[in-house]
């Protein structure tokens, strides 16, 4: 197997489905923390975010709106 190092990136990348999985665990502080951490990584799947059911819940967060505002 070939390791390019690029495992970080990868982790970044992730924080869109690791909010989801914080959500769907009861955690939508945490979820709320990927999500602000997703922002720098720029994955393609956050343009979702407002539209996903599975952060329904965080959208009356207004640190949600800060991030994802309208």
């Amino acid at each position: 197997m070939h390791e390019t190092g690029s495992r970080p990136e990868a982790q970044r990348k992730n924080r869109y489905n690791r909010a989801v999985w914080q959500m769907w665990s009861g955690q939508p502080q945490q979820a709320l923390d990927e999500l602000e951490a997703a922002e720098e990584a720029r994955p393609f799947n956050l343009i979702y975010v407002a539209a996903d059911p599975t952060f329904a819940p965080l959208r009356a967060k207004p640190a949600f709106w800060r991030c994802y505002g309208a």
